[in-house]
């Protein structure tokens, strides 16, 4: 079997970091969140499961309404992951800062709005232009390796 591997140094300092972003919201003076789910253009997300994940509490967990909004009592400030899943199974994530009613900074929202999961369009493949998937390491060894033997399997046979 034929491994390629590729040094640290092939990638000029590893790959593009992707961008994160964390949004600044208040909570209302009883520690209740209240949030919006979207997908597309501004679509409410209903029906999907929202997930609030704090360092060291349990999560807490809430359903998004007709309109796409969801709302989370009990927290406190501080620094929150907010997970939405679809009734696919489809997941997105949301980073913010939550601030206590009044100490939010100037600005701060007291509405949080997430990006719901992206939608799944039918005749979606999930296979590269190819016809297989290329992130599985062992169809892509098998590849490679079919590549390289059969030339030299063909040349073999012509000598003889």
């Amino acid at each position: 079997m034929v491994m390629v591997l590729f040094p640290s140094w092939l990638w000029a300092g590893g790959p593009p970091a992707a961008e994160i972003s964390v949004y600044d919201v208040e909570l209302d003076g009883d520690g209740r969140l209240v949030g919006r789910v979207t997908v597309g253009q501004q679509a409410a997300a209903t029906g999907t499961e929202v997930t609030i994940a704090r360092q060291g509490k349990p999560p807490v967990r809430a359903r998004c309404g007709e309109d796409g909004y969801f709302a989370a009592s009990g927290l406190s400030g501080g620094f929150l992951r907010i997970q939405t899943v679809s009734p696919s199974g489809s997941i997105n994530q949301t980073l913010c800062r939550a601030w206590a009613s009044g100490t939010g900074p100037p600005g701060a929202p007291q509405i949080i709005s997430c990006a719901g999961p992206p939608a799944v369009v039918r005749g979606q493949s999930p296979y590269d232009s190819w016809g297989y998937d290329t992130s599985n390491p062992w169809i892509t060894a098998a590849g490679l390796t079919a590549l390289i033997a059969t030339p030299i399997a063909v040349t073999r046979n012509d000598a003889s």
